[in-house]
């Protein structure tokens, strides 16, 4: 008797099997079940990754996010202006509020979810962005920190030290054009 019939025989119940054939069938499918299910609870997984992915950048990419960011790179970034430059330009005070805020936001639903590719995928794709931003905003920043507490955007403060090793080539950049110029800069 070759192996193929003694499986078919084994599985039908036949004469030389100790089941039932409906015992033997009962668990087969109870574990084409479990391999269905676990294939499925993958693909919902990715489905949830995928979704929160979405809508963290549809978030950070709304027009007025993305003209405040705009205004911090081209005010504050290009032209690093001098110390305590909110306090004279209160509307520019305002959209590096908004990136400060917005930034925040992120870094607090990424450092609290349970899904950690998600703080993986932002500090390495907007590592530029996210490093330029806050070493922009520095200032401001340790400023409002020593008003409201440590704690004020420390979420943001996280995000940009889990960037900042993506933005090497960011950073090499910056500290090149700042010794042939002998004039700080933040903009690459």
């Amino acid at each position: 008797m070759n192996i193929a019939s003694s499986f078919l025989d084994w599985f039908v119940g036949g004469q030389n099997s100790s089941h039932a054939p409906g015992e033997v069938f009962y668990w087969f499918s109870q574990i084409t079940l479990a391999f269905v299910a676990s294939v499925a609870a993958f693909f919902a997984f990715n489905q949830v990754k995928a979704f929160k992915q979405f809508e963290l950048l549809k978030y950070l990419e709304q027009q007025h996010i993305v003209e405040a960011r705009r205004t911090v790179w081209n005010e504050i970034i290009d032209k690093v202006p001098h110390d305590h430059w909110w306090r004279e330009n209160k509307d520019l005070e305002r959209q590096a509020s908004l990136v400060c805020a917005s930034f925040n936001t992120v870094a607090g639903i990424l450092h609290s979810d349970w899904l950690p590719f998600l703080s993986r995928f932002f500090a390495k794709h907007w590592a530029v962005t996210i490093v330029a931003q806050y070493e922009g905003l520095r200032p401001l920043i340790e400023e409002r920190q020593r008003k409201n507490g440590h704690t004020y955007m420390g979420e943001f403060e996280w995000l940009y030290k889990r960037a900042k090793p993506h933005a090497v080539h960011y950073l090499k950049a910056r500290q090149l054009l700042t010794e042939r110029t002998g004039r700080e800069t933040l903009a690459p």
